[in-house]
């Protein structure tokens, strides 16, 4: 007799799925990258340094064009001048006598300098009377004395740092148009005829 037949195990194979037929893995998107744009406050910024850069620009052309003035410059010894320089100091109690510097390509009489003030003068101002020269020299010795130089820096800061207010530029204005009305009123003051300080500033 034959041995009866043993069994043999059998492997259950797990049905074959075709690429076709498997189900995609869920892929998550890249979020779209944000658009470089600039808010708007960071364009406010750059138009604000941009115009503070040029204030600065335009203050320090204005110094550098003072300095080359003063450099520039010839010392004005006439003793008439000296004369009038020396009592208008005294009426208006200056302590230190600026120097008179004269130079051609000053447009008029001003004055320059903040420590140590000095007043130029055009070359035109030899033809001057003696009157014109009081007047000239007690206008701009009540900036001296006022301390003039000092506000125009205070100014001129201010504005480069501010220039983006309107307010800023008008007081800056009027700050301008008070110090001459001051200056005009400190020569009235002392007795000069209206129509005559008039006259001189004309010619």
């Amino acid at each position: 007799t034959s041995p009866p037949p043993t069994a043999t195990p059998t492997l259950t194979e797990k049905p074959h799925q075709s690429p076709e037929t498997t189900p995609p893995s869920p892929v998550r998107e890249a979020a779209p990258a944000p658009a470089s744009v600039w808010p708007w406050q960071d364009w406010l910024a750059l138009l604000w340094l941009g115009g503070t850069a040029g204030l600065a620009l335009w203050l320090i052309t204005g110094y550098r064009t003072a300095h080359r003035w003063i450099g520039n410059a010839v010392a004005l010894t006439d003793p008439a001048w000296q004369k009038i320089l020396t009592e208008e100091c005294q009426r208006q109690s200056l302590r230190r006598i600026p120097r008179l510097l004269v130079n051609p390509e000053v447009p008029g009489p001003c004055v320059a300098g903040c420590f140590r003030p000095v007043l130029l003068l055009p070359a035109c101002c030899q033809d001057w009377d003696l009157e014109t020269r009081t007047l000239v020299l007690r206008h701009e010795l009540a900036h001296v004395r006022r301390g003039d130089p000092w506000h125009a820096w205070v100014r001129a800061l201010a504005l480069t740092i501010h220039w983006l207010n309107p307010l800023v530029w008008i007081a800056v204005s009027r700050s301008r148009r008070d110090e001459e009305l001051a200056a005009d009123a400190a020569v009235l003051a002392s007795g000069t005829p209206p129509d005559r300080y008039a006259a001189t500033l004309l010619s």
